[in-house]
C-alpha cells in the first residue's frame, strides 16, 4: 500500500480511507486515529480522507526542532515559555480542524527530547514548561479528548483525572 506518490511530496487520502476501511472489516470496534506532526498537521490536510473513514484526529508533539532560541549552555530552549508559545499554534489548528469535522483529538505521541548523538540542538531537555504546558493544554480539551488506553499514561501527570470505569483493583 502506497502512502504518497512517486516524489513523495503528495500524501494520497485514498490510501488512508482504504486503512479504516480494512480495520474496520477486520476489528470489531476499531477507531480511525488520523494522526499527523506538529509542525506539519496543516500541509497534512490535504491527505485527511474524510468524515466518513475518521473517528479522532491526533496529533504528535515533542519538545524539538521549534523555531525559537537555544541556549547551548544549558542544552534547552533560551525562553521556555515562549518555546511553548510556538507549540500552541499546532495544537490550536489540530483542535480547530478536529471541531470543524466533529471529532475527537488525541495525542498518542508527546513528550520531551534532549540532546544526544542525532540531536545536538533545538531540543527541550528537561522542560517542565512543555509537560505542564501539554497538561494543562490536555485537561482544557477534556469533552474533545479521546484518551490513551493505557492507565499508566492517564495517572503519569498530575492533575489527569483516572479513567472513571476504572476501580483500584484493576
Amino acid at each position: 500500500m502506497q502512502f504518497a506518490d512517486q516524489d513523495e511530496t503528495k500524501l494520497d487520502p485514498s490510501v488512508w480511507g482504504e486503512v479504516a476501511r480494512t480495520g474496520a472489516l477486520r476489528l470489531a470496534g476499531f477507531r480511525f486515529d488520523w494522526d499527523g506532526d506538529a509542525g506539519l498537521l496543516q500541509q497534512e490536510t490535504a491527505a485527511y480522507p474524510g468524515d466518513t473513514y475518521v473517528d479522532i484526529v491526533g496529533l504528535d508533539v515533542y519538545d524539538k526542532g521549534l523555531p525559537v532560541a537555544w541556549d547551548p549552555t544549558t542544552a534547552s530552549w533560551s525562553d521556555p515559555e515562549g518555546a511553548f508559545q510556538w507549540e500552541l499554534s499546532n495544537l490550536r489548528f489540530q483542535r480547530d480542524f478536529a471541531v470543524s469535522h466533529h471529532k475527537q483529538v488525541s495525542y498518542p505521541e508527546w513528550g520531551l527530547a534532549g540532546v544526544n548523538a542525532t540531536a545536538t540542538s533545538k531540543v527541550g531537555g528537561d522542560d517542565p514548561t512543555f509537560v505542564r504546558g501539554m497538561s494543562t493544554w490536555m485537561g482544557s480539551l477534556a469533552p474533545l479528548t479521546r484518551r490513551p488506553p493505557a492507565r499508566v499514561i492517564d495517572r503519569g501527570i498530575r492533575g489527569c483525572p483516572s479513567r472513571p470505569h476504572e476501580t483500584a483493583g484493576s
